[in-house]
């Protein structure tokens, strides 16, 4: 296991565009009362399923607003995968601008890699905290490596849940590098819950072995997942940790650090090396920086969507927020 604290000599001379593989965003259909059903306490019943809203609003664009991953497959792994759950993820996606496919490797008007492809989890239960996770990730991973069947090896493929709007983007880029590289490690985000919020995965990995003995919703699901790995001998770095939204105290914290950043002067965009002070601070920003101003942005502002559905909760004033949330 390795800290990615260490500089990285696949950083120097990145591009945009320049990376490779996938990324499956991991998320339960926004429905009132059934998403965050435990932030219903502090934001009452339609506040909590506007914020599961806006946090997969903010993933999505924070993800698509990379220059660095244009050239990355985006999937959306939605639940229930039913033709209501289907239709709910394309209205959301639409409202958000972004270009979709039906499934992966159909015909697409949109640009290929570029466009969002929206892929049913397998179905019942739909629970995406239930014991079968790991048989549902195990079903996406075969078939998100069914898309790159030409290549040996298959490229890496990242998996994001939707509770952490404030992605890690350095180490979202910098996996799948990693996982494309001679060493093929998986890099994994540990999530201060004890979970994870990110985990890339290179070619080598073995579907059917990779979450087989994960230890699901537990304060060590983080470290079985990293024992998988490197039990079958692959090397995982472990990068940023990051800050799940799914209890009311998480809510809170989010709120005084976006009130904490709205009262700094010129606030940089995701990724910005500027952030680099508050890095004691896990799960504050949106991307670790690397040495050599290596920093991975997004165009999309960090947490616009969730700052708004906060501002609609009551739970921060407009004018705590950094400005104008219609901008």
């Amino acid at each position: 296991m390795n800290d990615s604290n260490e500089s990285d000599d696949s950083n120097r001379g990145r591009g945009h565009g320049s990376v490779r593989g996938s990324i499956v965003v991991v998320a339960k259909c926004p429905i009132p009362g059934k998403s965050k059903t435990r932030l219903i306490p502090l934001m009452g019943e339609e506040g909590s399923v506007r914020m599961a809203k806006a946090m997969l609003s903010d993933v999505l664009k924070t993800i698509d607003g990379c220059a660095e991953l244009d050239s990355v497959r985006k999937i959306l792994l939605y639940a229930p995968g039913t033709d209501e759950g289907l239709k709910r993820m394309q209205t959301l996606v639409a409202e958000l601008g972004l270009v979709t496919e039906a499934e992966p490797g159909c015909e697409s008007t949109g640009g290929g890699k570029e466009s969002w492809n929206l892929l049913a989890m397998a179905s019942s239960p739909s629970d995406l905290k239930s014991h079968v996770l790991g048989t549902k990730l195990e079903d996406a991973l075969v078939r998100v490596r069914a898309l790159d069947r030409q290549l040996r090896p298959p490229n890496g493929v990242v998996f994001l849940g939707m509770d952490a709007p404030i992605l890690p983007l350095n180490d979202i880029v910098e996996g799948l590098e990693r996982a494309a590289g001679e060493t093929a490690a998986a890099t994994l985000c540990p999530a201060l819950d004890g979970g994870y919020a990110m985990l890339c995965v290179p070619g080598s990995a073995d579907p059917a072995r990779t979450f087989s003995s994960v230890c699901w919703s537990h304060p060590m699901t983080g470290m079985s997942q990293i024992k998988a790995l490197t039990d079958r001998g692959i090397p995982t770095v472990v990068g940023k940790a990051v800050r799940d939204i799914d209890e009311a105290g998480d809510v809170e914290e989010l709120c005084r650090l976006l009130q904490k950043e709205s009262r700094a002067p010129d606030s940089p965009p995701h990724g910005s090396d500027r952030r680099t002070k508050n890095l004691e601070e896990p799960g504050k920003w949106s991307s670790r920086c690397t040495a050599g101003d290596n920093g991975v942005s997004s165009s999309h502002p960090v947490c616009h969507y969730t700052r708004r559905a906060l501002v609609e909760a009551g739970l921060v004033a407009e004018h705590e927020t950094g400005g104008s949330l219609d901008e």
